[in-house]
Formats: structure tokens, sequence, C-alpha cells
């Protein structure tokens, strides 16, 4: 299938990025900017761009779809729209284009280590598994219902966010206490990417994997004391719930 982009914001950089790592992908941005690479090409019109693709993730805000599909009226026919705005349903994608999917990835797709969530809107079973396989190579797709993609949209979309403010407030308390800042934020990361690998190949609970790593009277449950006493763990399911 030939993907293309169109919009190049945060999300629509880190999705042409991945694919560029491994096949070749078409981008288009209505502003020009300098964007380039091995494996994409840039169109600078937009129904050439559609024209030539099979399958057009769309990018953008979603209060411009419904403008930017009517500008390409000539050329959608038969071609393939994917939402990854998670603001906008699939009642009112299904009127717009007669061929839509809603896909919510994150970031990490950029480096092909991404988590996806996706929603069939109305294409035939077969088109849409074609396109979840063509995306796999981006990282994991999660076929979910609506309500679970867009909930996925937090959980994996904002939580990078709060896990990089994490790990800078963790950084700061290293520095605070006399460690270079540099060495802190290499030691945070190999711990970090360390216990996700146990978590992916453990099947306890995190509550327990949290028990193993401490001991009565030891440093690290002082420190699980100190972060329920600033309130950490309402602070997270608060920033969860909210965000919507």
């Amino acid at each position: 299938m030939k993907i293309a982009v169109v919009g190049l914001g945060h999300m629509g950089k880190a999705l042409a990025k991945g694919f560029a790592n491994r096949c070749p992908v078409s981008v288009y941005n209505r502003r020009k900017i300098k964007f380039s690479g091995e494996n994409i090409r840039v169109y600078e019109d937009l129904k050439e761009i559609v024209r030539d693709s099979d399958v057009i993730v769309l990018a953008t805000p979603h209060t411009s779809y419904p403008e930017l599909l009517k500008s390409v009226k000539e050329v959608k026919t038969g071609k393939i729209f994917i939402s990854v705005a998670p603001q906008i349903g699939s009642k009112e994608l299904n009127k717009l284009h007669d061929k839509f999917m809603i896909l919510i990835p994150n970031t990490p797709v950029a480096i092909n280590d991404g988590v996806m969530g996706a929603t069939n809107v109305n294409l035939k079973e077969e088109e849409y598994r074609e396109v979840i396989k063509t995306f796999e190579v981006l990282g994991k797709v999660y076929d979910l219902k609506e309500e679970d993609t867009m909930l996925l949209s937090v959980m994996a979309g904002c939580l990078p966010a709060y896990f990089y403010m994490f790990m800078e407030a963790a950084a700061d308390g290293a520095v605070l206490r006399g460690m270079e800042r540099n060495l802190a934020t290499d030691l945070m990361t190999r711990t970090v990417r360390g216990c996700c690998d146990v978590i992916l190949g453990d099947v306890e609970e995190l509550g327990k994997l949290k028990g193993k790593s401490t001991t009565p009277g030891g440093l690290t449950i002082k420190g699980v004391h100190a972060l329920e006493r600033g309130g950490f763990r309402n602070a997270i399911i608060d920033a969860i719930n909210e965000s919507k």
C-alpha cells in the first residue's frame, strides 16, 4: 500500500519518520517546511498526493477535515483515509468519506516502537486488516472498540509527556544530591528500560512487582512513602481521568 502523511506537525513527522525507516512514504504540508530524508517524497500539491496514494493519514487538526476532503473530492474515490485525531469520532468521519478508519498513535512510532489503537469506521474487513498490517512496521497496533481507542490516546499518547515529567523531576532530585544531570538521565533511562522489560515478561500485578523492590525499613519504601504523601498516585489517576 502506498502511504501518504498529510500534515507535518509533531505526530505527522513521527509517522513519516517511522515509515521512512522501513519503506517509502509521501508527505504533504500546507505550509512549506524543511523535511526530507531517505524514502521520503515531498509533495507540494494536495490533490496530487491523494491521487498517487492508497492510504492517506490525516495528521492535521480535525477541524480541517471537511474542507480538506472537499478540496480533493475529484481524486478521493476509493482512497482510504485515516484519522489520528482523538477529538473526532466515527459518526462524524462516516459522514465525510466512505473509506475511513481511526488510528491513534504515539510519538515513539518515529523509532518503530510505538503503540497504536485502531478502530474501523466503514472499511471492508479485508481493507481494515491490510491497513493494520501495514502500520505494524511502526510498532504494536491494537484493534479496539472506539471508546478504548480514544482512551488509548491518553494512555499511549499523553503518558509519554507525564513520564518525561517524572524523569525530569527524578533527575532534578539526583542533581540536588550532587549527581551530574547527564549521568542521572542515563541511569534513569537504563533503569526504566529494564523495568519495562520485566513488566512485559512478567504476568504478576504491578503492585507485586513494586513489593519485590521494597524491603522493611529500606530506602525504597521510604521513597514510596514520600511519593504517597505528595499525592503521586492520585495525581497520575487525575491526569489520565482529566485528559479528555
